[in-house]
């Protein structure tokens, strides 16, 4: 069975050959080595991460002395401590929880999440990002936040909340950088159905590949994103200059993408 994530569906769209190499054939992946500013950035995001799943799951009983965190990595630890988000009454804290839903006989949806506030009459999920806020339109077109609140909903039931409307659950992307300009999301029924069915149509495409596993699937027809791909070589593509970039963008965006790698 396919655990699907919202990596997996950027790579569908991106290239379902890429998508066949990676996750059908299991062929290696061959990245080059990070840069040593994004491999510290990376580190950072994922300090920051392990910092905060400690707060809920240790209280004030923190297994290290802030005073040994370095910058910026305490800079966004003092900001979590003076605003981090706090459960509700008749809320209870999950860290790390992993939820996931059957889109179709072969394919599962998965997501696991920062933090889970989770009650009766709301469910809230807080997603740590230490990059650069980005724009609530961004945010919720990204299929990050379409799972996480899907399989939120799906979910309600064995979450203990079966009566809860789709209204009741939210994302939240929380800054530690600029904890002001956190962003949350709700969801509805109306997105949800239009949300839903959309996974399910983009489940059954892939089970219909899946069908017929000797076939090669198609390439992209983008060759600009072929650049970067580890698989051009395999393919006998012949990538397209990318245009320019200063870096800044792909180091505000590293340690969200690497905190939970191919789920």
């Amino acid at each position: 069975m396919i655990q699907l994530s919202q990596t997996k569906i950027t790579t569908w769209q991106q290239c379902e050959r890429k998508f066949q190499l990676r996750y059908i054939a299991r062929q290696g992946w061959p990245e080059p080595p990070f840069a040593l500013d994004l491999a510290a950035v990376m580190e950072q995001g994922e300090a920051f991460h392990m910092l905060a799943a400690q707060s809920y799951l240790m209280g004030d009983g923190f297994a290290f002395d802030p005073a040994d965190l370095e910058e910026p990595v305490a800079g966004w630890w003092r900001n979590f401590i003076d605003n981090r988000p706090i459960p509700k009454k008749g809320q209870t804290a999950r860290v790390e929880a992993t939820l996931t839903a059957n889109l179709t006989d072969k394919i599962k949806l998965v997501g696991r999440l920062d933090v889970l506030f989770l009650g009766k009459n709301k469910l809230e999920v807080f997603d740590w990002k230490t990059g650069k806020p980005r724009r609530e339109s961004d945010l919720k077109a990204d299929w990050q936040t379409r799972i996480y609140l899907a399989l939120l909903y799906q979910s309600r039931q064995i979450l203990g909340a079966p009566e809860l409307a789709a209204e009741d659950v939210s994302i939240t992307y929380w800054y530690p950088r600029e904890p002001k300009k956190s962003v949350t999301i709700r969801y509805s029924e109306a997105w949800h159905a239009e949300n839903w069915a959309e996974l399910l149509k983009l489940a059954q495409q892939m089970e219909a590949k899946l069908e017929r596993p000797d076939e090669v699937w198609p390439l992209t027809t983008h060759l600009a994103t072929c650049g970067r791909c580890p698989f051009n070589a395999i393919c006998g593509r012949k990538p397209e200059a990318e245009p320019e970039s200063t870096g800044e963008e792909a180091i505000d965006s590293v340690p969200e993408l690497s905190i939970h790698p191919d789920l």
